[in-house]
């Protein structure tokens, strides 16, 4: 009898109300001791071998997986490390580019700023004729 059926041999119900009473063998309340001398009793030496052959199988299989796994999360792990490396060093050739444009954005402003500066004194002339010819001209009634 292999361990996992030990549970069945025993009648014991996985997830029990109190987790101390769960004497599974994932159970908080497992006993390896009890389980060793009841298997000896209980089994013969060729199942014990079997069931020692199929843990060594399981065992090995969990292995591989857990290196797969392992290798799989360093691989995604180096890949983001080169992506971030890459945005790094493109965000580094950008920058001085953002710097000349933000030096070409203030010469913008300034310039802008002259032109409205130079162009006010006219713009309230004109302002200024605009309310007069509305004041002073005839109304259409008038005619």
């Amino acid at each position: 009898m292999c361990i996992r059926d030990s549970s069945k041999y025993y009648g014991l119900k996985k997830g029990a109300d109190d987790p101390s009473m769960d004497t599974s063998i994932d159970g908080a309340g497992f006993d390896a001791d009890k389980h060793v001398k009841d298997q000896f009793k209980n089994t013969n030496l060729s199942d014990m071998v079997a069931c020692t052959d199929n843990l060594r199988s399981e065992i090995r299989k969990l292995d591989d997986g857990m290196q797969m796994m392992v290798y799989d999360n360093y691989n995604k792990f180096i890949a983001a490390t080169d992506t971030i490396r890459n945005m790094k060093g493109k965000m580094d050739t950008f920058e001085p580019k953002i710097k000349g444009l933000d030096s070409k954005m203030e010469s913008i402003r300034n310039i802008s700023a002259q032109v409205n500066e130079g162009l006010s004194e006219r713009r309230n002339k004109i302002e200024e004729l605009h309310t007069c010819l509305l004041y002073t001209s005839p109304s259409p009634r008038d005619s």
